[in-house]
């Protein structure tokens, strides 16, 4: 599995494009099981877990939007397989990382500041060190 982007802000909902790898995951003549399986990634981070489904663009492509996080940190993004009735498989891992977006920082500490006017001295380690 390749994930495209790598990387997103922690608030997400930036689109990911999923290539599939996998000989087990891609169907190529088989589209009646085609239609049956559904595909999930599964984001585990430090303290949370997210699990978003995906839509199937094509044999080898899903897409799917990317969940928000808490913090800025690598996760490992897990492609995940649920057949009828019940039957969950896990497949290839994929490391993916949420970054800082500074403005988003910056109207954070812009809400939370009484005295915003000083926020315009204030550098962007300054803005994601506060709020």
């Amino acid at each position: 599995m390749k994930l495209n982007p790598q990387q997103a802000p922690l608030y997400g909902e930036s689109v990911l494009t999923v290539r599939l790898d996998d000989e087990g995951v891609c169907w190529a003549e088989e589209e009646e099981e085609e239609d049956e399986v559904e595909f999930y990634l599964l984001f585990s981070g430090s303290n949370q877990q997210h699990l978003t489904t995906t839509l199937r663009v094509s044999n080898v492509t899903l897409q799917a939007v990317c969940p928000a996080h808490d913090v800025c940190e690598q996760v490992l993004v897990t492609l995940c397989t649920a057949r009828p009735g019940g039957q969950v498989d896990l497949h290839s891992q994929e490391s993916f990382c949420y970054v800082p977006d500074l403005a988003l920082d910056m109207a954070q500490f812009l809400l939370s500041n009484t005295a915003p006017q000083g926020a315009l001295l204030l550098d962007d380690q300054q803005v994601r060190g506060r709020g």
